[in-house]
């Protein structure tokens, strides 16, 4: 049986969300294509020169198709000198 070929637009946009879960501390997006049902994509966002101020649980936030898909903890913690 053959496969039809889809093809299949999708738009994913992540975010850095501050300790607050209201500041938005750096977003970026992307455009990419399945050709399949079955397809996968592997895509990576760049978030340049973000500068955190306050030390706590941030949090990064991917949206595919403008749903929230996935949530994950990034701790900015203070490094402690010697």
């Amino acid at each position: 049986m053959r496969r039809r070929s889809l093809r299949i637009q999708r738009h994913e946009y992540a975010r850095i969300v501050g300790v607050d879960e209201q500041n938005v501390l750096a977003e970026a997006e992307v455009e990419f294509e399945l050709k399949e049902m079955e397809g996968h994509a592997t895509n990576v966002h760049y978030f340049g020169g973000v500068q955190f101020q306050q030390f706590g649980l941030h949090h990064v936030e991917i949206y595919l198709q403008d749903e929230l898909r996935l949530r994950f903890p990034l701790p900015v913690v203070r490094i402690q000198r010697k």
